[in-house]
């Protein structure tokens, strides 16, 4: 499979290739948890409260932000 194709796939799964291939496990995490928190946001229509919460803080080291950051373009 070529490396465009298989990018398209995991984009529409909400995965960052080029983060998923760096060495960089905590940012990918909370990247894939804050996109897919946007997700649930977007089907459901409502905010998600506590992305900021003391818990949140304690698993992923910072707040989960409530934008989708762009994927890249690989």
């Amino acid at each position: 499979m070529e490396s465009r194709r298989l990018d398209e796939i995991l984009q529409t799964h909400k995965i960052d290739p080029d983060l998923l291939r760096s060495d960089a496990f905590e940012t990918f995490i909370r990247d894939r948890a804050a996109r897919l928190l946007n997700l649930i946001e977007s089907v459901m229509g409502k905010r998600i409260s506590g992305r900021d919460s003391d818990e949140v803080f304690h698993e992923y080291g910072e707040a989960l932000p409530s934008e989708e950051p762009a994927l890249s373009n690989t």
